[in-house]
């Protein structure tokens, strides 16, 4: 009975939610560039009813504690997480809700941990609020208004003016309730901070499309045929640009469905295929001014590239470079600093390999590489490249130990060094970025094939040896297998852009049924913050595959996210910020 009560109880809720948000209710006096908003969030009264043994349930998922609750409801539709501030600093015990600023506190700590929006209402009651409380709350309320940070304030009680504050006339409205801008992921940085009008976070908006249900987990974006206008290639199809409405076929790839058979009884699996494309990299290998792709996969175990027939509507030729062992994805790194990158594919298995396209004297493509072994260890699941020990060369770094590059990389042997240790199977690219600002570079490293994303922090001792301490970014998702360092809000630092590769071994990882989720973070010198971008069940979300690709294509100075996967090509356009905001 109890599950039954609860599930009723939270579908009642959800549609009492979404009845308000689609006839919103105005007064004479809200100002008209203040739409009302609805929360569907947890509250001190879902505190207490899961407290005293209630499981909230929607039929199909359960929830025990508020931040899985949370979760619930923004899987059926909630974009933010809402709390009351109406009492004192402290919980008052016997309160009929805990209305505190720690409870508050709590709400917003929580919603920055789910990369949503925090909205919060001030309720300034007189019998309760304490005059110095009161101070601090109108300098938050000051901010908030300017802003944008704040939703609600409900000033009640002929005291506040003999304070001298009269919040209402900040608000240009008479009414007793006044709704704000659209609140941001805020509360916590502003209460916790010294200065709060130091905070500069601002969330961005994105348009989603789909553009194919095909499940290649790989993209790249460049113009295919130079028609001035940027192109998507994934897999066997490139997608015309502006629009991306017409798709050409540039090869069969060969299919993959071992193991598919884990998802009987999940998904159709005459729709379910695996395709051996574990990177496109765009490279004029030949030299006839169009760009082509490298491309490879685990297996095929071959690596090779797709020649571009001068951007006409035909199918593209296929040229083997190397039969070279299971190739896990490829990258590209100027590993000798001439303006030219090299091909450098992670094979598990197998040695670290770099492939230098070998140029006429025009340094044009002659469609041949120069193959360099610089190991003669396995590298181990994920690749990386960075200055690790800050002597002005890319180093390379593996799973278990990065390699020092040389002064001369292509020609002086490559020194190994095994005081890194990562543990699992590891994302490709692993990220180099001094992250803390103390002149070392960090690593970002996610799990390809399991739960978490953690910064490992590097540091010297006094005897000049180096060691590495980790700091989990989050815990709670798997399957970090790609990402990029990018600088997508435009403040002029990078913000790390990564997500979910779904259904990367057919359902055997641990979390390869959870939500997709495409993210970006900002790093924050650590304090790395959520921001969805998108999140939900395979069927409608998007994850990143094995290599997605930011660029901006439709020119209006934001860039865009290709997404690519299992789940199907997405390309979700950068809007920048809401007007609001700006």
């Amino acid at each position: 009975m109890r599950y039954m009560h609860t599930a009723i109880l939270l579908l009642s809720l959800i549609a009492t939610s979404c009845a308000l948000s689609e006839k919103p209710t105005m007064t004479e006096n809200t100002p008209p560039d203040h739409p009302f908003r609805v929360s569907l969030s947890v509250s001190p009264f879902t505190n207490a009813m899961i407290a005293s043994g209630v499981t909230f349930t929607d039929g199909k998922h359960h929830a025990r504690t508020d931040e899985k609750l949370q979760r619930l409801f923004a899987a059926h539709g909630a974009n933010e997480v809402y709390a009351r501030i109406a009492t004192s600093r402290k919980s008052i015990p016997g309160a009929g809700g805990d209305h505190s600023l720690e409870h508050g506190l709590a709400r917003a700590r929580m919603a920055k941990k789910l990369g949503l929006p925090f909205n919060p209402e001030l309720g300034l009651w007189e019998t309760l609020i304490l005059k110095g409380q009161a101070d601090l709350l109108r300098d938050l309320t000051s901010w908030g208004v300017a802003t944008g940070c704040l939703s609600v304030i409900r000033p009640w009680g002929p005291a506040l003016t003999s304070w001298g504050w009269e919040p209402m006339s900040l608000l240009h409205s008479k009414e007793k309730t006044a709704i704000a801008r659209p609140s941001i992921q805020a509360m916590v940085e502003v209460l916790e901070s010294p200065n709060p009008n130091a905070l500069k976070t601002k969330i961005l908006t994105f348009e989603k499309m789909k553009l194919s249900d095909d499940m290649f987990e790989a993209a790249a974006v460049f113009d295919v045929n130079k028609d001035g206008h940027l192109d998507i290639v994934c897999g066997s199809f490139w997608y015309e640009g502006p629009d991306f409405g017409t798709s050409h076929k540039i090869c069969v790839i060969s299919t993959q469905r071992e193991g598919a058979e884990k998802l009987e009884g999940r998904y159709d699996l005459e729709t379910i295929t695996g395709y051996d494309d574990f990177a496109n990299i765009p490279m004029d290998v030949n030299g006839d001014g169009y760009m082509d792709i490298v491309s490879g996969g685990w297996f095929g175990r071959t690596l090779l590239w797709r020649e571009n027939p001068k951007g006409k509507p035909e199918e593209w030729g296929v040229h083997v470079i190397e039969e070279i062992g299971e190739i896990e994805t490829i990258r590209i790194w100027d590993v000798d600093n001439d303006g030219d990158p090299e091909i450098l594919p992670n094979t598990p298995l197998g040695p670290q390999q770099i492939f230098k396209l070998v140029r006429d004297d025009a340094g044009k493509g002659t469609g041949k590489f120069q193959k360099l072994t610089i190991s003669d260890q396995p590298s181990g699941h994920g690749l990386g490249f960075g200055d690790i020990n800050m002597d002005g060369r890319s180093d390379i770094v593996h799973q278990t130990g990065w390699l020092e590059a040389p002064e001369n990389p292509l020609e002086e042997e490559w020194k190994r060094h095994s005081d890194l240790n990562l543990v699992g199977l590891v994302s490709a690219p692993i990220l180099v970025l001094d992250i803390n600002g103390d002149s070392l570079n960090d690593l970002i490293v996610g799990q390809a094939h399991d739960y978490g994303l953690a910064w490992h922090e590097q540091k010297r001792k006094a005897d000049g040896t180096r060691e590495w301490t980790k700091h989990d970014i989050d815990t709670t998702r798997s399957q970090y297998h790609t990402m990029a360092l990018v600088d997508i809000d435009n403040d002029g630092a990078p913000e790390l852009i990564t997500g979910k590769r779904c259904l990367a071994h057919w359902g055997k990882d641990p979390g390869a049924f959870d939500p997709a989720g495409l993210y970006y973070f900002k790093i924050n010198g650590g304090d790395f913050q959520l921001h969805i971008i998108d999140e939900g069940p395979i069927e409608e979300a998007s994850g990143v595959g094995i290599y997605l690709w930011v660029a901006d294509l439709d020119g209006n100075g934001w860039k865009d996210i290709v997404a690519p996967g299992k789940e199907g090509l997405y390309l979700f356009k950068n809007m920048g910020r809401p007007d609001v905001f700006r």
